[in-house]
């Protein structure tokens, strides 16, 4: 019900409904519930929804991060490796857009972790790195933004001509072009 609301514009009745769903899942869910994957993903899909908010309050910014570490906790319990890796990439983003960027920059660096822990494929591994690049860049970390960066465009490099296609906005949001030109001119 969450996201239905979400999506026909009604955020606070999306968000109350979404808490009154935790309220009613932290009685207990038993392991392998259903209901775990369905609070998971719907907590990403408010989290997105309240990042791409521009005139979001100071209510509905404590909420993103908190959803976003709630679908997080979620995904631990519902999913493998691969979700919680996507996870702490929300819990990333959401942090960037509520200006705790030590925070972001700490998830960031646990999902790396992750894909390393892993042998995550390039794909996981661009968009780790994606993140770790604008959460060091808005931190004004700039050579580790510039690492981050370079590092992203070599992931790009190892991807597919359909993967590619889906990276288009973070390609554009780092100036990857350019990354990636200096990557090759120093091989």
């Amino acid at each position: 019900a969450a996201s239905a609301r979400a999506w026909h514009g009604q955020l606070d009745q999306a968000l109350a409904a979404y808490e009154r769903a935790r309220e009613e899942g932290s009685e207990g869910l038993p392991e392998g519930s259903p209901a775990m994957r369905a609070l998971a993903v719907a907590g990403n899909n408010l989290a997105v929804m309240l990042e791409r908010r521009p005139d979001r309050d100071a209510r509905q910014t404590a909420a993103m991060v908190e959803i976003a570490d709630a679908a997080l906790d979620y995904w631990k319990q519902a999913g493998g490796w691969l979700e919680v890796e996507r996870a702490l990439y929300r819990c990333a983003r959401s942090r960037i857009q509520a200006g705790r960027l030590l925070e972001a920059i700490d998830c960031a660096e646990r999902g790396l972790r992750t894909c390393e822990q892993n042998s995550a494929p390039a794909y996981e591994r661009f968009f780790a790195h994606v993140v770790a690049a604008a959460a060091c860049r808005a931190a004004g970390r700039l050579e580790e933004f510039e690492l981050m960066k370079v590092r992203s465009a070599g992931q790009y490099g190892a991807l597919s001509i359909e993967e590619r296609a889906s990276c288009r906005d973070e390609v554009a949001e780092l100036g990857l072009d350019d990354a990636r030109a200096k990557l090759m001119s120093l091989a």
